[in-house]
């Protein structure tokens, strides 16, 4: 794949929305998926998040853990766009493939299939009728597809530690924030649901974790941090340089009068962090009431041109 420039993004947008769409549902229904945070948060699994300002976002390592789990998960074969079966009829040539196989495919990650992999384990040519049987197959105690389902385990495990599923994640989860950042009512519900993790970590021992706190008498948050260059101009690029409650034009030149504020959606206080994807645009007038009224989003969206 040819190299790009860092201000520039390819988009190959494989199932983007579908996941896109996961990756919503579970920040909007945190209660309803509560098994899978668990596993992605235990064990200090918020620490990476808690650094300020980082260029890998909230959005992006959510993003990367969710996708890790879908695609681990997922054994529902698809049809591959490049590999054949051999001496396969026209009708039914295209191989059958796990979705992780088919992703890499289309961001063309070189990577090893599933039947190269099998090849080097000294395993037989897998045939087309062993592929249809485990696509249909619902017997959870049929001993073939049991023999498969172990295989694509071993797979999988050798995708991983050779770098090829982390090569896929960061690609898809580029591309899942490119297509999230500008919807601030998903990241108001993901960095809601960040907020618990985040104030957990505060009563952490750990000198690293307790160096990004300050405590008060009104409790524990994160330190303060004043957002770099890049991050404002992002948020002023998303927002269009207007305040998202009342719509005023703010503009480049920031004045007593017309002054932007970087605003965190979920409130430090609240157990918000200092990332790209938690703050919004306000002007001075409606960042003093937002004060008194929670953390709300601003839903107001300028348009790619009038109605």
């Amino acid at each position: 794949m040819k190299k790009l420039g860092k201000e520039l993004l390819e988009g190959r947008y494989h199932r983007i929305y579908l996941l896109a769409h996961l990756i919503d549902q579970i920040a909007a229904n945190r209660f309803a998926y509560l098994h899978d945070l668990e596993e992605i948060f235990a064990d200090q699994g918020i620490r990476p998040y808690l650094p300020a300002f980082q260029k890998e976002s909230a959005v992006h390592r959510f993003a990367g853990s969710v996708l890790w789990q879908y695609y681990y998960d997922k054994e529902t074969l698809v049809e591959s766009a490049i590999q054949k079966f051999p001496d396969a009829s026209i009708a039914d040539e295209a191989m059958w493939v796990l979705p992780i196989e088919a992703a890499c495919e289309a961001y063309e990650i070189e990577y090893p299939t599933f039947v190269e992999f099998r090849k080097e384990s000294n395993l037989s040519e897998i045939a087309p009728a062993v592929l249809r049987h485990f696509r249909s197959c619902d017997d959870h105690r049929c001993t073939e597809c049991g023999r498969l389902s172990d295989e694509y385990l071993e797979y999988w495990n050798e995708l991983n530690l050779c770098g090829y599923i982390g090569d896929l994640l960061d690609r898809t989860s580029e591309e899942v924030f490119f297509v999230m950042f500008s919807n601030r009512s998903f990241l108001a519900n993901l960095h809601g649901l960040l907020a618990g993790y985040v104030q957990d970590a505060a009563y952490s021992e750990e000198p690293e974790i307790q160096k990004l706190f300050e405590h008060t008498r009104a409790g524990s948050k994160l330190k303060r941090a004043t957002p770099p260059a890049w991050a404002k101009r992002a948020v002023e690029f998303r927002d269009r340089g207007r305040c998202v409650y009342c719509h005023r034009q703010l503009g480049t030149l920031h004045t007593p009068i017309n002054h932007a504020n970087f605003d965190h959606i979920i409130p430090l206080a609240k157990g918000g962090l200092n990332d790209v994807t938690n703050l919004q645009l306000l002007c001075d007038a409606c960042n003093n009431k937002k004060r008194h009224k929670g953390t709300e989003p601003g839903r107001l969206y300028e348009r790619w041109y009038p109605a």
